[in-house]
């Protein structure tokens, strides 16, 4: 059976956030990929919302990101803050604002 529209949605908003994480990173899908033990295509696709990206590829792209995979998910801009470590080779959440 072929996706609804409310599917095709969902993988267009994940790849979306995939992407701003991505760049945000200064990755590129190559790279990623690679990180993540994915092929390039693939990463590309998710991207483009063209593929249903099962769980275990969902918590491969977030280790290669080192986020947790629930941002992935979270709404609004401000849920996919990440930031460089010391070294700029990994990224981590932003720490929770102090309430």
């Amino acid at each position: 059976m072929p996706p609804t529209k409310v599917q095709l949605g969902r993988r267009a908003e994940f790849g979306a956030r995939l992407q701003e994480l991505r760049l945000r990173s200064g990755l590129t899908q190559e790279l990623l990929a690679h990180e993540a033990g994915l092929h390039r295509t693939y990463v590309g696709g998710v991207e483009r919302g063209e593929r249903n990206v099962s769980l275990d590829a969902i918590w491969r792209l977030a280790d290669a990101l080192a986020v947790r995979p629930g941002v992935f998910f979270a709404l609004g801009p401000e849920s996919c803050d990440v930031q460089p470590s010391v070294d700029g080779a990994a990224l981590t959440e932003a720490p929770p604002e102090p309430v």
